[in-house]
């Protein structure tokens, strides 16, 4: 059986290598073969074991530093899955996935970026306790972001979402700020999205804002 789901998975990762197609809905990119690809990984991943886990996003982050953005974003939409799925070794998974995520946070292709956010959404709490020296690194990349968005970007939702989420846990604003008074400059980046075309930005945006007020 495990060789039967080892097999599955090769495959499953050789597709996220190598598809090409995309299709673009409004603002974002839409990849039905690469998604579905990262979604059957899922599944796949309750019957394995902690080392047969780790192998595999090796082979992931092996992809995340392909040439091709398609490759770079089927790997890291395979390791959004390893991260919804395996929440029982996030502690393990978080140190080895964690920056090859805030890497790919500046990638080329913003729906590298869009994903890369996603990937990380699952696991706010964890990274507030085991990575907190890193944080701040974190959200300066995603205050600085801000600056680049703009109604047609398709990273805006992913990284307002991700934002908001740190900010707005127990301690994670002191723990994602580097300098006090940091935030006369950085509140005024999230009013343009105020009046954002997407409802789902404008609902991030007004959270992030009530985050930061409360």
């Amino acid at each position: 059986q495990n060789r039967w789901i080892t097999d599955v998975l090769l495959r499953l990762v050789a597709l996220l290598a190598l598809d090409r197609f995309g299709d673009y809905v409004s603002d974002q990119v839409v990849a039905p073969v690469r998604e579905s690809a990262a979604q059957a990984i899922g599944p796949a991943l309750k019957y394995l074991d902690q080392d047969s886990i780790m192998s595999l996003i090796q082979l992931l982050f092996k992809l995340t530093d392909e040439n091709a953005w398609e490759s770079r974003h089927g790997g890291m939409l395979g390791l959004k899955y390893v991260v919804a799925v395996r929440s029982d070794l996030h502690t393990s998974l978080i140190p080895n996935i964690f920056p090859i995520a805030m890497k790919r946070l500046e990638d080329d292709s913003d729906d590298v970026v869009s994903v890369s956010a996603s990937c990380l959404l699952p696991v706010i709490p964890v990274l507030l306790r085991e990575e907190a020296g890193q944080v701040p690194a974190l959200t300066q990349i995603l205050w600085s972001a801000l600056l680049d968005l703009d109604d047609l970007t398709s990273s805006t939702h992913a990284i307002m979402e991700l934002l908001s989420g740190i900010i707005s846990k127990p301690g994670g604003l002191k723990t994602s700020l580097s300098q006090p008074g940091e935030l006369k400059t950085l509140v005024p980046r999230i009013f343009p999205f105020l009046s954002h075309a997407s409802i789902h930005v404008r609902k991030a945006a007004l959270e992030t804002l009530l985050a930061l007020s409360s």
